[in-house]
């Protein structure tokens, strides 16, 4: 995120009893058999891969600056960001679930970043914060239905930076393209963010994500 003051860019009819000429009934059993519905796959998904918003055997993740790889299990095993090692330290609770992790030093500031992630009770993450040597962001997860494989619809985003810098609103999200797995390729984030910096600065601009995915 920029300091603020910155320019950032069919009906159908159905046989009733009184059709005793209908030779082609289907028995109860059969009906069952009929209107059964099929059995839906779901996709492999463990909380690493749920953190990232991804599911399926996924090896590799690229967009951006960001670099994401994974076992053949679903355990993140590497996550660079700018060059940067984010998982130097990372801590789990007993579900085995990301829930604090310290990224390595930069060599050039020699600042150190801090991801925190709150957990919601259905799987999907409801909060994370991101620690820096600037302050604190704060994003807060929205999704398109309550359910840990659905995509992110919203994220509302509040910073703590001192007096002058502190952003705060949402990002909404629309999706453009999934592979096969189910995963998102491609994503616009519609930003609306307001900075405390010489009254209200207004931010409304359209970014857009692709993301290239490989799989073991």
């Amino acid at each position: 995120m920029m300091a603020c003051g910155e320019n950032k860019k069919a009906e159908s009819q159905e046989p009733t009893a009184k059709d005793s000429t209908n030779v082609n009934a289907n028995t109860p059993e059969e009906s069952a058999k009929t209107d059964a519905e099929p059995a839906v796959e779901v996709p492999f998904q463990t909380p690493d891969l749920t953190l990232f918003e991804l599911v399926g055997h996924v090896k590799t993740c690229k967009y951006g600056s960001v670099t994401l790889k994974f076992d053949n299990e679903g355990k993140l095993t590497s996550y660079v960001m700018g060059g940067l090692n984010q998982i130097k330290q990372i801590e789990r609770d007993k579900e085995n679930r990301i829930i604090h992790f310290i990224s390595a030093e930069d060599e050039e500031t020699g600042s150190q970043n801090e991801g925190l992630v709150e957990w919601a009770a259905n799987g999907n993450v409801k909060q994370f914060v991101e620690v820096n040597m600037e302050g604190s962001i704060v994003y807060e997860y929205t999704y398109t239905e309550p359910d840990a494989q659905n995509p992110v619809a919203r994220i509302a985003i509040s910073t703590q930076k001192g007096e002058g810098y502190n952003w705060s609103g949402t990002t909404t999200y629309t999706y453009d393209s999934f592979d096969e797995v189910g995963n998102w390729t491609q994503r616009k984030g519609k930003a609306d963010l307001y900075c405390d910096y010489d009254g209200h600065n207004e931010e409304k601009e359209t970014n857009t994500t692709k993301r290239v995915i490989t799989y073991y």
